[in-house]
């Protein structure tokens, strides 16, 4: 079994460039939490109204209370994606 899970996020870093705002990212990143290494919560899609379109994004509660930013979620997904490259 993986100790990777799949989820789609908001990409907010691409404002002011020529690509969409904000970008729907699928990732994956790790099934524990960064901060304490505890399980991350299931991941469940979530229709989310920004920018003047409807998206389907995923949410999750981590049990351990830790919240994870999308912005921190990209950032350890594309430090795993280098590792594995």
């Amino acid at each position: 079994m993986s100790d990777l899970m799949a989820v789609s996020v908001l990409d907010r870093s691409t404002w002011g460039t020529s690509f969409p705002y904000p970008m729907q990212r699928e990732v994956n990143i790790s099934k524990n939490c960064p901060c304490c290494g505890g399980e991350r919560g299931e991941p469940k899609l979530t229709r989310q109204y920004d920018n003047g379109d409807y998206r389907y994004i995923h949410t999750w509660r981590n049990p351990c209370g830790h919240i994870d930013k999308y912005s921190e979620v990209l950032k350890e997904a594309s430090k795993l994606e280098e590792a594995s490259a």
